[in-house]
Parts: C-alpha cells; sequence; structure tokens
C-alpha cells in the first residue's frame, strides 16, 4: 500500500516504534535519576492539576494499562541506568466532566525532556510537515462542486495508539502513589508527538487517496468531500482504511456524508457555499476578547500596587512609569477612562501620589524593550523564565519585596 510513497522511514517507525528525538549530551543525561529508593520515588511531585483529581488519575491508570499504553506499576526503577520521572498534570476536557491527563515533559530537572527534542528536526532530516487548513477544504468543495457530500472520521485516543521507540521509554516515566510507571506510546505533552501523529496520518491519507477519494488530514481528524452518489462508499472505504492499518477510530465522533460538517471549528455548507463560525465558538472568541481586556486592567492594577508599595519613598519625586501597555499609558497622561476599573484604578493612583506629593507621568515602550518585567509576570508558567531572568540581571543588584493583599485594596472609596 505505501510501496510508492516518498515517506520511505514510515513503515519501520511503525513496526519499531517512534523515537522521541530526545537529543541526548552531557546536559540531556544530567536529568537522569537512579530512583533505586522507593524513598525518592515517594518524593515525585506531581502538579495540583493531578494531585487534586485522583479519581480522574487512578480511571487513566487502569484505562492505559488495559490498553496496553503504559507499563507498571514499578516500586523502584526497573532498567540498569537511570530513568526521567516527570510530573503529571489534568486540564479539563472541552464539552465533558472528565479531565485529560498530561504529562508534563518540559518541568523535570528544572528543564525537561522537551528542552532537548528539536523541534525543527527529526531524526537528522528537516521537519517539513504543513498541517491542512480550513481553505484546503474549500478546494475539495469546489472541485466537488454544489451540493457535495462531506464526511469525517478521528482517530481514538489521539497521540496515545501511536508507539515509541522501546529505547526511549525510560525518558517518558511519571509517578503515582509512589509507583513508576512508563509511557510505551506517545505521551500526550510531548515536543514531538504533533508531526509524529502527523506523519502517520499523511500515510494514512496517502493509501485512501490511491483508492481514488480525495481526503485531508489534520492530526487525527480526517475530512473529505465526494458527489452524493459516492460519498457513502468514500465514507465506508475510509472506516476500512483505518482498520486495515490497524488504527482504533473514535466511532461516535464520526459524521457521515452530509451537505454541512463542522470541521476544525468552521461550519461548511457545500449547498449555500459559505463558511459559519458556531455559536460555540464566537462564545470562546468573546471571552477571549474579554482575557485581552483584563489584560488592560491587570496592567494597570500593577502600577496601583508599585506605587502603594513604594509610594513613601517616591515623596517630592518626579517619576516616570514605562510600560508596553499603550491602554494604561494613555489612561495615566490623560487622566480618564470610560472603563469603570480603569478609572477606579486612576482615583487610586492620584490618591496615592497626592497624600505622598510626587508627580507621574508614563511612557510606552516595545514589548521587547520590557523583557525582564515580562520574564517575572511569566515566572510561575515555566521554570526558563526564572532562569533567564537570573542570567540577565546576574551583574544587577536585586532585592526581593513581599507583596501582600492589602496593596491589591483600594485606600478609598470613590
Amino acid at each position: 500500500m505505501l510501496s510508492d510513497y516518498s515517506d520511505r522511514q514510515i513503515c519501520k517507525l511503525l513496526e519499531f516504534g517512534f523515537p522521541i528525538g530526545f537529543h541526548r549530551n552531557k546536559e540531556s543525561m544530567s536529568l537522569l535519576r537512579d530512583f533505586k529508593v522507593q524513598k525518592e520515588v515517594l518524593q515525585v511531585k506531581n502538579h495540583r492539576g493531578a494531585v487534586e483529581f485522583p479519581n480522574d488519575m487512578e480511571k487513566y491508570l487502569v484505562k492505559e494499562l488495559t490498553k496496553g499504553a503504559i507499563i507498571g506499576p514499578f516500586h523502584v526503577n526497573p532498567f540498569d541506568h537511570g530513568i526521567i520521572l516527570s510530573p503529571l498534570n489534568t486540564v479539563p476536557k472541552k464539552d465533558s466532566t472528565e479531565r485529560r491527563i498530561i504529562l508534563d515533559l518540559s518541568s523535570a530537572g528544572g528543564t525537561g525532556v522537551n528542552e532537548f527534542i528539536d523541534k525543527d528536526n527529526y531524526l537528522g532530516e528537516p521537519v517539513s510537515l504543513t498541517y491542512p487548513r480550513v481553505d484546503d477544504l474549500v478546494l475539495l468543495i469546489k472541485k466537488k462542486g454544489s451540493g457535495s457530500h462531506l464526511f469525517k472520521r478521528d482517530l481514538a485516543r489521539a497521540y496515545r495508539q501511536i508507539p515509541i521507540d522501546i529505547g526511549d521509554t525510560f525518558l517518558v516515566g511519571f509517578a503515582w502513589n509512589g509507583h513508576i510507571f512508563f509511557d510505551i506510546v506517545l505521551s500526550m505533552g510531548l515536543r514531538s508527538a504533533a508531526q509524529i501523529c502527523q506523519r502517520l496520518t499523511n500515510a494514512i491519507a496517502y493509501i485512501y487517496s490511491s483508492l481514488g477519494f480525495d481526503i485531508i488530514n489534520y492530526l487525527d481528524d480526517f475530512a473529505g468531500v465526494e458527489s452524493p452518489e459516492l460519498s457513502s462508499k468514500a465514507f465506508l472505504e475510509l472506516q476500512n482504511v483505518l482498520a486495515s492499518c490497524g488504527i482504533e477510530e473514535s466511532e461516535h465522533k464520526a459524521v457521515g456524508p452530509s451537505t454541512r460538517m463542522e470541521f476544525l471549528g468552521i461550519i461548511c455548507d457545500s449547498v449555500k457555499m459559505t463558511l459559519e463560525i458556531s455559536i460555540e465558538r464566537l462564545t470562546e472568541i468573546d471571552l477571549i476578547l474579554l482575557e485581552w481586556l483584563h489584560i488592560n486592567a491587570l496592567e494597570m492594577l500593577t502600577v496601583v500596587v508599585c506605587l502603594k508599595l513604594w509610594g513613601t519613598k517616591l515623596r517630592g519625586k518626579r517619576i516616570m512609569i514605562k510600560c508596553d501597555n499603550q491602554v494604561t499609558v494613555t489612561v495615566i497622561n490623560t487622566g480618564r477612562s470610560r472603563n469603570q476599573f480603569l478609572q477606579s484604578c486612576l482615583r487610586e493612583i492620584c490618591f496615592v501620589a497626592a497624600i505622598n506629593e510626587f508627580e507621574l507621568r508614563a511612557v510606552h515602550i516595545a514589548g521587547v524593550d520590557n523583557r525582564l518585567a515580562d520574564m517575572l509576570s511569566r515566572w510561575h508558567l515555566h521554570s526558563n523564565y526564572a532562569k533567564t531572568f537570573f542570567e540577565e540581571t546576574k551583574y544587577i543588584h536585586l532585592e526581593e519585596f513581599e507583596v501582600t493583599n492589602e496593596l491589591f485594596q483600594f485606600i478609598h472609596e470613590w
């Protein structure tokens, strides 16, 4: 089926498992730990997202063991060399009460497995994969004509049925309740997982297209377009191809031939020849916009906190605040805002400036010139921000101040 396929390695990779692309050198191998004593395993910390949802974690372990996706449990390291145990985390699944379990491969040892996986190079070759867009589906609809039928199928468990090279197993370990487990399929959270998954589904799409049908594949999603006369056959053949490749399909996500279908968040209508955004997606966009508006409020509140923290030391001085948020700069310099919260912050700033007798103005700076402050604001997201911050300030005298909850409370009722 793949005798004429351009990716000559894909069959061997499927047979023996995909290497995760971990670059072995002195620095990366320093992440390995022995874990030959149970006490060391018990000291492994997981994120709150995992610790606070133990039932979800237990269900996950049972399911993954049943599916043959993980090996374990082990009381101590079963290998004759060091291993890497990364922290577990969970995030809520869309439209579900269940949680998605993620292996945080960017945290272990302060850097993590992902730090040593090149996103632009895999097995010595440049990663040249491109991901399809909705526009590609539109081209298929135009090719098949108005009233053509759309359909789609999804892989079950996404990355979790794609095997990894057994020689990389020791790199993707984790601990739960004092026991060690290892992934033997692609980990959710692995830097190279997406391009490996796309590479696999590209091969499946090639097999399917050789039968005379058109298909596009985005990671674990397949979408096809066919004439009404052939659409049922095309839909069935896609199922047969997935089954013949030993790929488990998520049957409840399959959408049979229809003139209207949602793909990658966009509703395609082959009768009206239109693209639409669903109500759910519009709601998500509105929430994102509200979050961006909230950023302006946070930037302004930061100025309030700083002035209250050091206000008594600014008496009699002229203060210039450098800020990369244009809204904050404008509100401070004009002395007005239509937003109720920003106006409250402005009044608080005026009150603090008045009782401490200092003058204040703000100037806008580019985000690239505000790197140190940005690192501090992203401190909790990744250990690299702290590492880079200390590297860039090693010749600067630093002093740490405690920011109490009282500083976030406005002094005066306006």
